[in-house]
C-alpha cells in the first residue's frame, strides 16, 4: 500500500508519528545496505539496470511502497553470504509475522537450494510479508474504525434518552411531552439502543481478537452496527408492549395496568422500564427467550 491506513485516518496522532518513524529507519537500513554495495565498481557495472532502478526509487517520495521495491531490486545483487544473511534475517520476521506452517516451509526449502533459487524464494518471502503486514495494518484500521463508530452510536444513544423530549421542536415533531406514553416508547427504544452500544463497547476488545480479517471488514461497517442499534430499540419497544399489555407482570416490572394511577408518570415504573429495556439491548437473547416463551404458550393453549 502506498500509505499505511492508519496513517491516512489519524495524520496529527502518535500512531501516524510511530509510523513516519518507522518508515524513515527503514530506509536507513536500506541506504545503508545500498551503499555498501555502491562501493564496488564491479558489482555497480554488472547489475547497472537495477542500479539505476534502485537510484530513482531513492529520489521518490518515501513510502513502504517504493521501500518493498528497492528491496526487491537488492536481491539479486546480493552476494551469497549477504543473501543468507538476508534470508536468516527474513526468516525471525516471518516466524513473527507468517502462520507457522507457512514459516516452516521457508525454512525448510531455504537449506535445500542453490543462489538463483534462494533468490527466487526470497523475492516471494518478501511478498509474503509484505502482504502479511498489509492484512494486519488493514485489521489496525477496522478495529479503530469499529471503536469509534461503536463509540459515535452510544454517544448518539445517550443523547436520544436525554434530550429528545428536552429539544422543543423534535418533541413538537414527534408529538409527545415529558411523562406521557409517546415519552415512554422513546425511552424505552433509546434505552434498548443504549444497552447494545454498551453491549457493544465491552466486548469489543475480546471480539476483535478472535476476528479474521474477514469478519473485521463486517463489523466495522456503518450498515453492520446500525443493524445490531436497530435490534436494541425494536427490542426496547417490544419489552414496553409486553410490559404495557400486561404480559410480563411482577413486583420487579412496571405496572402500566390501568388499575396503577401513576400509569406513565410514576418515578418508580420509569426507572424499571429503563432497567429492563436496557438489560434488552444489552442481552441478546432475552427478548428472543421471550417471544419463544410466548409461542409456546400460545400453542400450547391452543392444543388445550
Amino acid at each position: 500500500m502506498k500509505n499505511r491506513l492508519l496513517s491516512k485516518i489519524l495524520p496529527f496522532s502518535q500512531s501516524g508519528k510511530a509510523e513516519s518513524q518507522l518508515l524513515e529507519q527503514r530506509y536507513v537500513d536500506l541506504h545503508t545496505t545500498y551503499e555498501k554495495i555502491r562501493l564496488e565498481e564491479e558489482r555497480i557495472k554488472q547489475f547497472a539496470p537495477l542500479v539505476e532502478k534502485i537510484d530513482k526509487l531513492f529520489e521518490l517520495p518515501k513510502s513502504w511502497d517504493n521501500a518493498n521495491h528497492i528491496e526487491q531490486f537488492l536481491v539479486p545483487i546480493y552476494t551469497p553470504p549477504e543473501l543468507d544473511l538476508e534470508i536468516k534475517v527474513k526468516l525471525l520476521h516471518a516466524k513473527r509475522r507468517l502462520r507457522e506452517d507457512s514459516w516452516r516451509f521457508y525454512d525448510s526449502e531455504f537449506g535445500e537450494l542453490d543462489e538463483e533459487q534462494k533468490q527466487s524464494l526470497l523475492s516471494r518471502l518478501y511478498k509474503d510479508l509484505h502482504w502479511a503486514y498489509d492484512v494486519e495494518e488493514l485489521g489496525k484500521d477496522y478495529t479503530t474504525k469499529t471503536r469509534i463508530r461503536t463509540s459515535i452510536l452510544f454517544i448518539v444513544s445517550i443523547f436520544m434518552f436525554f434530550m429528545i423530549d428536552q429539544v422543543t421542536f423534535i418533541a413538537d415533531l414527534l408529538s409527545i411531552t415529558s411523562g406521557d406514553r409517546g415519552d415512554f416508547i422513546v425511552t424505552a427504544m433509546a434505552a434498548g439502543w443504549m444497552g447494545t452500544s454498551f453491549s457493544m463497547l465491552i466486548s469489543l476488545k475480546n471480539r476483535i481478537e478472535i476476528s479474521s480479517i474477514s469478519d473485521l471488514k463486517v463489523i466495522h461497517r456503518f450498515d453492520y452496527l446500525l443493524s445490531r442499534a436497530l435490534i436494541g430499540m425494536v427490542s426496547g419497544l417490544l419489552l414496553f408492549y409486553a410490559f404495557e399489555s400486561g404480559i410480563l407482570t411482577g413486583i420487579f416490572f412496571p405496572d402500566f395496568s390501568t388499575e396503577n394511577t401513576d400509569l406513565f408518570s410514576g418515578e418508580r415504573n420509569a426507572a424499571l422500564l429503563i432497567v429492563w429495556c436496557f438489560v434488552s439491548g444489552f442481552s441478546e437473547k432475552l427478548v428472543p427467550d421471550l417471544l419463544n416463551k410466548t409461542e409456546q404458550n400460545i400453542t400450547q393453549n391452543n392444543i388445550k
